[in-house]
């Protein structure tokens, strides 16, 4: 049992750091297309795991683009304040809701998050929404939760969960939420906002503007037809403010306005970065990553990341790829009081597993100790009695260990490792799925030789800059 817990953690370390190692196709090269081909036949580019991961991807890319822009970095950095405030320790199943979605978008996101909350109920358990939120979460990870931070929705219903309760499915102007509430806490919590004398200076230098008078018109009359914020690029009006005001409920007045106004500008600067051709290409190039990615995961990690039995086979039939590069000794080394001591050990040890060697011999050191022994598997140069008695190197009388003067081997001599143990089984695990990468791109090709995919097939994403 703990070798197969033991097997399914080293898939997953191993899945982190397989893009370097396995997923070595070229953009430009056949297989690669042929395995985007077959993503695309899927539909795998339609589904919310992939949108829910690539849209962080995506995002995180025109952030890291517009760090990059001179001057802005005061956008990124924040007045202080601090205030009392109700903190949660949550982990939760967060479904983001695009403002842009339409409602029956909307009603299939809602009945996916009821689906997976039923399924929960089914066999209800905590590794069990710990996968759920993996898989499916665009939030993953357990962290505190300010009361400022969220929305009034949000803090309505968590504040109403016991310890460990988990929620059921609840909207927000954010998304859709299933929330875990572990711990909470009442603090003074530090606030961070946008410096609104950055976020301006930065507006005006991009020709970005924004009319004082439009806002006025909202405050005092709750309408206005003049645009809020505009540029050659963009333009915000009313109906774009209450839509950001939905997702924002815990601000309003002044505050409010000022979250807006950064929201623009990052929004138009975001515009600007898809006219620019290289970073177009790079989120084409970001959404196949992503895509080519995810169509592996389902044809190979997650079909034979946790065979250990097809593993151990692979193993058993690749032994010679596996040998050292000097042989080692694997047993054990002893050290006796006695020689009748010594006698009475080797009929012992000879008719039982090397697993069971040490306990035979604690037996015989229960009154006291009789016998001094290392275990293990040595190469030459590691232990200079191994090197003595199994090598054939010095001398060995010179190795004697004091007060036990009956010296003894016991074990044998390999040239590679008998068993899949865990001083092998990572480099086992990648030559095992990069076989069976080698097994489906046969498949493939064999598909494209058939006329099941054309040249014309092997389409690439179109530039995904939308946002």
């Amino acid at each position: 049992m703990l070798y197969m817990k033991y097997i399914s953690l080293l898939m997953l370390l191993v899945f982190v750091v397989l893009p370097s190692k396995l997923l070595g196709a070229t953009a430009d090269s056949l297989f690669y297309k042929l395995k985007l081909a077959e993503a695309y036949e899927l539909g795998l580019d339609k589904t919310l795991e992939f949108q829910l991961a690539h849209g962080r991807h995506k995002e995180q890319a025109y952030l890291d683009a517009l760090r990059k822009i001179k001057d802005i970095s005061s956008l990124f950095t924040s007045t202080i304040s601090v205030l009392d405030s109700k903190s949660y320790l949550v982990r939760q199943l967060f479904i983001p809701v695009g403002q842009r979605i339409s409602p029956l978008e909307e009603t299939c996101l809602t009945q996916f998050a009821d689906s997976l909350f039923e399924s929960y109920l089914s066999h209800p358990s905590e590794p069990y929404f710990k996968e759920i939120i993996k898989k499916f979460s665009a939030d993953k990870k357990t962290h505190w939760i300010n009361e400022l931070e969220e929305t009034v929705e949000f803090h309505q219903v968590v504040s109403q969960l016991k310890h460990q309760e988990i929620s059921r499915p609840f909207l927000t102007p954010k998304g859709i939420h299933v929330v875990q509430k572990l711990d909470e806490s009442d603090q003074l919590e530090v606030v961070k906002e946008a410096d609104i004398a950055a976020v301006e200076e930065i507006m005006l230098r991009f020709g970005i503007f924004a009319d004082k008078d439009a806002f006025k018109q909202i405050d005092r009359q709750g309408h206005t037809d003049l645009s809020l914020v505009y540029s050659e690029f963009n333009s915000f009006n009313q109906e774009d403010y209450q839509r950001f005001a939905l997702g924002n409920t815990s601000k309003g007045g002044e505050l409010l306005q000022q979250e807006f106004l950064k929201y623009c500008l990052v929004k138009d600067l975001k515009s600007r970065l898809n006219e620019d051709l290289s970073f177009t290409i790079k989120l084409s190039s970001l959404f196949n990553e992503d895509l080519y990615k995810l169509i592996y995961d389902i044809k190979i990690y997650r079909e034979f990341g946790n065979d250990s039995i097809g593993l151990a086979q692979f193993f058993d039939e690749h032994k010679e790829d596996y040998r050292w590069s000097k042989p080692k000794f694997q047993g054990l080394l002893v050290f006796c009081k006695s020689n009748k001591i010594r006698k009475e050990l080797y009929n012992l040890l000879s008719t039982s597993p090397l697993k069971d060697w040490p306990q035979i011999i604690k037996i015989f050191n229960k009154e006291k100790e009789q016998i001094s022994y290392e275990m293990g598997t040595f190469e030459e140069g590691d232990n200079p009695t191994i090197d003595s008695f199994v090598f054939k190197k010095g001398k060995k009388r010179k190795f004697k260990r004091k007060g036990f003067p009956k010296t003894q081997v016991y074990g044998e001599i390999l040239s590679g490792p008998k068993q899949l143990d865990r001083k092998v089984i990572d480099t086992v695990l990648v030559d095992y799925l990069k076989s069976k990468e080698l097994e489906w791109e046969e498949y493939l090709l064999s598909k494209y030789n058939a006329g099941k995919y054309s040249p014309n097939s092997l389409k690439s994403v179109n530039n995904q800059t939308s946002n």
